[in-house]
């Protein structure tokens, strides 16, 4: 599995990343043939719309779809459109005007990035010529757009601490630390992956860093996912939001 890097200056996107690539060979994405039925109904839908860009996004692009994973698609185009539950609830829609998507190219958003990065682009022309040309914002002014953004998880935990929320909380710190270690690629230059591969993907690229986020995490993250204790929750909070004892 390869790893798109960040450029740590303004820079339009690379040629090679994957999401500028326009793929119509769906046979090599390796899913269940129904799977690959329901994509080929959501393409010819877009395509009869006339979205300006639509990809296959997540982990069904990355070849990591798990039998309980979302399908999930980004959809840029002009006219508003409304998708529920279609063609089952399994998938799961993003929409954006396209003026609105370049702008999340240029500030920095991971979200867009990774679009490009590793997005499986499936209806892009005309919109792709407008692509390859916007500048995107450096990796330390993503990295910084997504700490403040851990700064508010850790204001949410910490409100729902103190109003005895203890599942929440327990959801919120597992995806403070998730968060965490996509920042931690961001900083080192590249493009976080899947859910499923972020963690393989620090140690392969700055295994420093990896042992470093490892060291100060693992252990927390191991009690949280195979213990529902409140006291544990509890303790947990306070180590990452120093909530008051």
């Amino acid at each position: 599995m390869t790893f798109a890097n960040w450029p740590s200056q303004p820079a339009t996107p690379p040629e090679e990343w994957a999401g500028l690539q326009q793929h119509r060979d769906d046979a090599r994405l390796a899913l269940p043939s129904s799977v690959l039925k329901q994509i080929g109904s959501v393409v010819r839908h877009f395509e009869v719309l006339g979205v300006d860009a639509l990809w296959l996004s997540g982990s069904a692009a990355r070849g990591q779809l798990r039998h309980s994973s979302d399908i999930d698609w980004v959809v840029v185009m002009e006219s508003p459109v409304l998708v529920s539950d279609w063609p089952t609830s399994r998938h799961s829609f993003q929409i954006y005007e396209p003026t609105a998507f370049l702008r999340l190219l240029s500030e920095g958003h991971e979200f867009a990035v990774w679009q490009l990065a590793y997005g499986r682009l499936v209806v892009g022309s005309p919109f792709l010529d407008r692509l390859r040309v916007v500048h995107m914002a450096a990796n330390a002014v993503a990295a910084s757009r997504k700490r403040r953004v851990l700064e508010r998880r850790r204001r949410l935990i910490h409100l729902l601490a103190r109003s005895g929320a203890i599942s929440e909380v327990r959801q919120e710190i597992l995806l403070l630390l998730q968060q965490q270690l996509r920042v931690e690629l961001i900083e080192a230059g590249y493009v976080p992956g899947c859910r499923a591969e972020v963690e393989k993907q620090l140690a392969a690229v700055d295994h420093g860093r990896f042992l470093r986020w490892h060291d100060a995490n693992a252990e927390w993250i191991d009690a949280l996912r195979s213990s529902h204790s409140d006291a544990l929750v509890l303790a947990a909070a306070r180590h990452y939001v120093q909530l008051a004892a």
